[in-house]
């Protein structure tokens, strides 16, 4: 896997330069992995948040730029895979989830953003990996690529710290 530190920094900003060689490479330990050339050059991928919790909510966003049109009905399949297994996918529109809608023109910048609840029931303390595969009209890949993102345990409700009584002594 490539490590590329500075798409990384340049996601966050100029503003944030200030953060530490070691945040940002425990920030960039979850970055994305191409599965495939398209004729969509993807900047950037992140999963927010992660970690995630099971019942809670899943953020992805794709940057990238177009190197050709991107067609109205354009396809978009998503899988989640557990150590190679397939554990859930589904396909449908790619416009509906892009920032600019379609058709998108050669050069243009794309931004995707698809939000989910995970399910209650997710199993926790695993590694999960998310693709998103991208087509054309006539079938040409637009994209693909890989994000690894965890999902922890869920809290349980913290018990409140014991309430520490006064007791006041008296003297005679």
């Amino acid at each position: 896997m490539e490590f590329a530190l500075d798409k990384c920094l340049c996601f966050w900003g100029v503003s944030e330069m200030h953060i530490t060689l070691l945040l940002a490479l425990s920030l960039c330990a979850h970055a994305y992995t191409s599965c495939g050339a398209g004729s969509v050059m993807i900047q950037n991928a992140v999963i927010s948040p992660n970690p995630t919790r099971p019942g809670g909510s899943l953020g992805v966003q794709v940057a990238g730029v177009a190197s050709r049109l991107v067609p109205l009905g354009s396809s978009l399949s998503v899988s989640v895979s557990y150590i190679g297994v397939t554990v859930y996918s589904t396909t449908g529109q790619l416009c509906p989830q892009l920032a600019s809608g379609c058709p998108a023109a050669k050069d243009e910048s794309l931004l995707l953003n698809i939000h989910t609840a995970l399910p209650s029931a997710v199993p926790s303390s695993i590694r999960y990996s998310l693709r998103l595969k991208a087509a054309s009209t006539d079938n040409e890949q637009l994209f693909c690529v890989d994000i690894p993102f965890s999902v922890v345990a869920k809290q349980g409700r913290q018990k409140p710290a014991p309430l520490q009584s006064e007791v006041a002594s008296f003297t005679d």
